[in-house]
């Protein structure tokens, strides 16, 4: 449940960049620069999910493939959101 909110922030962020906005002084900066916004976004996002479910015990007795996976999947996820938030902070 606490990641529903960036989650819905995100995809309606995404909504904004995909479907030609008209810019403002709000959100001139993410038009200006899409592409780190896009894969702090996505990455966050399956961070996110994916990470509320890695300290689900039942999943990791039933599915522990499915628990080594999202786990594989979680590490560029991670990466990708804290360098694209650092550049975003930077640059």
């Amino acid at each position: 449940m606490l990641s529903a909110v960036p989650v819905i922030a995100g995809a309606a962020r995404a909504a904004e960049l995909t479907g030609g906005a008209t810019v403002t002084p709000d959100n001139a900066r993410f038009l200006a620069s899409p592409v780190p916004v896009l894969v702090h976004i996505i990455g966050a996002s399956l961070y996110c999910l994916l990470g509320a479910f890695q300290f689900a015990p039942g999943f990791r007795r039933r599915r522990p493939g499915w628990h080594r996976l999202a786990g594989r999947l979680l590490i560029p996820c991670g990466l990708g959101a804290a360098l694209s938030g650092l550049w975003m902070a930077l640059f």
